[in-house]
């Protein structure tokens, strides 16, 4: 997990990703609904998201240093890995979209689900899914503040810019 902040923990199941209103203030779902949020209120975005594997974001001491947290899914009768690969059972985990700045300057985002295509498209070799307009604005988001703007956008979706700030937090 030093290089995405995330570790392989789910195996079957699958389920939507949860926003809570702190993670959704991220500059991630900028020009989204989840921007907007109450206190104490949470976006659940389209189905099956949360894929049939998906990771947590362990506190270990190996993850990457300045990581942040976008979203927030605890569910509690996961499948969930026990071992390094061989022994599961029922419990629970929690997972958490991530994105952190590496030394090199890259922006490095862990979806930890090997499902979010399924919030930007529909078609799928198996299934169909809702795509959600959210997932998709926050992925034009994220690709802006990588230096990359698409050469045509969805009518419903918001060009984005990218981040100005190179001001580490302080604490």
């Amino acid at each position: 997990n030093a290089l995405t902040g995330t570790w392989f923990k789910v195996n079957i199941g699958t389920n939507a990703i949860e926003v809570p209103e702190a993670d959704g203030k991220m500059r991630f779902w900028h020009n989204t609904s989840v921007a907007n949020l109450s206190p104490g209120q949470t976006a659940t975005l389209s189905d099956f998201t949360l894929g049939y594997e998906w990771d947590e974001e362990p506190d270990n001491g190996f993850r990457p240093a300045g990581l942040i947290r976008m979203s927030t899914t605890s569910v509690n009768d996961a499948v969930v890995l026990l071992d390094y690969g061989s022994s599961y059972a029922v419990g629970s985990a929690t997972h958490n979209l991530t994105l952190y700045k590496h030394s090199s300057g890259a922006l490095v985002f862990g979806a930890g689900t090997v499902q979010w295509s399924w919030g930007l498209d529909g078609n799928h070799d198996r299934l169909a899914s809702t795509p959600d307009v959210r997932m998709q604005q926050a992925t034009v988001n994220l690709f802006a503040d990588m230096g990359v703007q698409p050469g045509t956008l969805q009518s419903n979706l918001v060009p984005a810019t990218q981040s100005t700030d190179v001001t580490a937090p302080t604490s």
